[in-house]
Order: structure tokens, then C-alpha cells, then sequence
């Protein structure tokens, strides 16, 4: 019998591209685990790196580092015999532990927005395999290192690491340090725009001058690379269809005005808006009306979109409570973008609950801090507040 875990192109392909590109870093390979550099074992889903250490658990296939050849399944609910796979063979439960798909977090008072992240941001595959790549730094406090070594720690050990990681939030904003109710979204754009300093290098010119060098990584240097939206904000002539400025603009998100479908939301952030003033056009040579849009050059690996669930009448501002039709799958410029996880928000405007969806393995799960439960998702996302998408080749 054959694993049913194992995608049998998809190993050999991941892993030349895993070792040739830690090669080229000189890498250190050594189990995160324990630091031990031998009998390592590469998981062919995360790239995580791990020795026999039965605190190894929420991964199903591993490649043997040393023998290239030799496959590993540690799914317990596998029951395939030793087969022949492309070559290669297939040793079925090795290490005697469980899978964990997901488990859940504790809340610290008023953590249920961090955890809600945390438990989306861990479900989404290009996200954790950017931080495992990601060189670490000497900083104690970076922010990035530290959401890695979390990510880590969730996956390996029964401990729970989340005071470590709100200490060092605290330490950046004293706003999300977990003591009042704060906004998840608002958070998301905080732990995704922080920028890790230390990493910036410098060039002496001379009396004590210095120079700025490697600008890309000054300016991508936190978690932001894999959600990255690239476009223009632009503005054309109403008349003569002139572009008078086009400037390029970096996202990490897309925030959308609520509607009945995600798809017409999605029509409507880039929609054509005109402004009231008017403007100077140079080809018409007067004032003309302008119109404003924005237009989506390349989305990178992740695609999160912000449902705007709020509303002001006569300057009272109330929650939007209503249920928006989402799709699984979005088309965006010949794009296809899958469904991975989402936030839904209970209660009023400034007080209530947040819970995160995440899909493993085809499987929706609802993780309400420490409570983990597998659901039908199709009722639930009518109510998403936050969703998050993966790009697929």
C-alpha cells in the first residue's frame, strides 16, 4: 500500500530547492529542537529541521537529510508497508509519536486577538516556511526571531511559549500587550509592518559619515515579504483619460467596504472613484474632475483581506452584523487564490471574542483559544471579519 500522505513529484523537487539554497547560505543545519547536528530528518511540507526527537510531532513526511533517498512517514494513521516511491523507500512510522494537526493557545486575560492570528498565521505554509528560512539575528527583542522561535516551540514541545512572545510585543507597543481588548486586525498590521533594525548595514565614508547599504532589506527586513500587495494609486483625467500621477504602493492587506458577496467588495475597492475637487489637467489645459483608483500590479504569496464590519449614522458607529458570501477560490489577475483560514469577531464594537478557522489538510478546524473543534465552515465564514488566502501555481 502506498502512503497516502506523500505527494510522490513533489518530494524530490522541495528538497533540491531546500539544500541548494541552505548550501549557498553556508548554513549550520543542527535540529531545532535540541541543537544536535546529527541523524536530522527535513519535513517535506514546513522545511523544518529536527533530529529522532520524539518532540517532533505535527508533521507527516520527512526526508533523511544525509541519504536523500530515504522517505519517512510519522502519521500513525498510516498504515502503508515498506514500498518503492520514485525510486526511493518508504519507511512508515519511524518515530512512535502522534500528529497534532493544531492545538490551541491560552488566553492570558484579554489574548484572544493574538491567539486568533497566531492560529491563522501558523496554518498558512508559505508564511512558516519564510520564517524558517529567515536568518536570525542577535537582537533579543526582534520581533521576527521571536514569532519564529513561537512557531517553533508550537510545533515541538507541549509547553505553551505565548508569554514570551507578548513580553516582546509589549516591548514594541505597550497597545497589544494582551491587558485590554484590542483590534486583530489593527494587531496584524502592527506584527507584519515591524521591522527588524538590526539587520541594516553600513558603510564607512569617511569622518564619521555613514552610508546606508542594502536598501530592500532595510525596508522588508520584518515578516511583511509573503503578504506584499504591489500596485499603483493612480489619477486619470475624467475628459481625456490622461494619467496626471501614478505612484507605486506597497500593501500588506486589502481592506474592503463591506457588501453582500467578497466578490463585489473586491469590485469595489477597485472601482473608479471621482474626486470632488477639481484638478489641473495638462492635456485639457483647465481644471477638469479626476478620477482615483487603485490598481493591483502582483500579490505575493498570501492574500489577506479586511472586511470593513462597522458602519456610522449620524455619528454613532455601530458593528455590521450581517453575513457576506465568500468564495473559496478567488481569481485575481489570472491568479487563483485558496481559502487557508479566517477570523470571526462575536459581540459589539468595542467588546467581545475573537476566534480563528484554519483549513490543515482539507480540514476546517474552529480554534477558540485552547478549544479545538472540527467544523463546517460554509455557515461560519458568512461572518469572517479577517481572511487569508494562499496563491496556487
Amino acid at each position: 500500500m502506498t502512503c497516502t500522505h506523500l505527494l510522490k513529484p513533489f518530494y524530490q523537487k522541495r528538497f533540491y530547492i531546500f539544500k541548494h539554497k541552505y548550501n549557498k547560505l553556508k548554513y549550520k543545519f543542527e535540529c531545532i529542537v535540541c541543537n544536535s547536528p546529527d541523524n536530522l530528518y527535513v519535513c517535506l511540507d514546513c522545511n523544518i529541521v529536527c533530529c529522532e526527537n520524539d518532540r517532533c510531532r505535527a508533521h507527516n513526511i520527512f526526508i533523511d537529510f544525509k541519504y536523500n533517498s530515504r522517505l519517512i512517514c510519522v502519521n500513525n494513521s498510516c498504515n502503508s508497508s515498506l514500498d518503492d516511491v520514485n525510486g526511493s523507500i518508504l519507511y512508515p512510522q519511524i518515530f512512535t509519536t502522534i500528529n497534532i494537526t493544531c492545538k490551541g493557545l491560552p488566553n492570558l486575560g484579554n489574548t484572544c486577538f493574538i491567539n486568533a492570528l497566531i492560529q491563522a498565521l501558523f496554518s498558512l505554509t508559505p508564511f512558516t516556511r519564510f520564517l524558517l528560512v529567515s536568518k536570525t539575528c542577535q537582537d533579543e527583542y526582534c520581533l521576527k526571531c521571536t514569532i519564529r522561535h513561537f512557531f517553533v516551540k508550537y510545533h515541538t514541545t507541549q509547553n505553551k511559549f505565548i508569554n514570551l512572545f507578548i513580553n516582546t510585543i509589549s516591548r514594541h507597543s505597550a497597545e497589544f500587550s494582551g491587558k485590554e481588548q484590542q483590534d486583530v486586525y489593527l494587531f496584524y498590521l502592527f506584527l507584519i509592518n515591524t521591522k527588524c533594525t538590526k539587520n541594516i548595514s553600513y558603510i564607512k565614508t569617511g569622518q564619521d559619515e555613514h552610508k546606508t547599504v542594502n536598501h530592500k532589506l532595510q525596508k522588508y527586513t520584518g515578516v511583511s515579504i509573503p503578504f506584499l500587495i504591489k500596485g499603483y494609486n493612480i489619477l486619470q483625467c475624467r475628459a481625456c483619460k490622461n494619467i496626471k500621477a501614478k505612484h507605486k504602493d506597497c500593501l500588506v492587506s486589502l481592506s474592503l467596504d463591506f457588501s453582500s458577496s467578497l466578490s463585489q467588495s473586491l469590485k469595489l475597492y477597485s472601482s473608479k472613484e471621482s474626486l470632488t475637487d477639481l484638478i489641473f489637467c495638462h492635456r485639457c489645459k483647465k481644471n477638469t474632475n479626476f478620477l482615483k483608483f487603485f490598481k493591483i500590479q502582483k500579490i505575493n504569496k498570501i492574500l489577506v483581506l479586511h472586511i470593513k464590519r462597522f458602519k456610522t449614522v449620524n455619528y454613532v458607529s455601530s458593528k455590521i452584523n450581517e453575513d457576506i458570501l465568500v468564495d473559496e477560490e478567488l481569481i485575481i489577475r489570472s491568479k487563483r487564490f485558496v481559502l487557508k483560514g479566517f477570523i470571526v469577531h462575536s459581540g459589539s464594537l468595542n467588546f467581545g471574542h475573537y476566534i480563528a478557522y484554519i483549513n490543515k489538510d482539507g480540514v476546517w478546524y474552529c480554534v477558540d483559544d485552547e478549544k479545538v473543534n472540527i467544523v463546517n465552515f460554509k455557515d461560519l465564514v458568512k461572518k469572517a471579519y479577517l481572511l487569508f488566502f494562499i496563491k496556487k501555481l
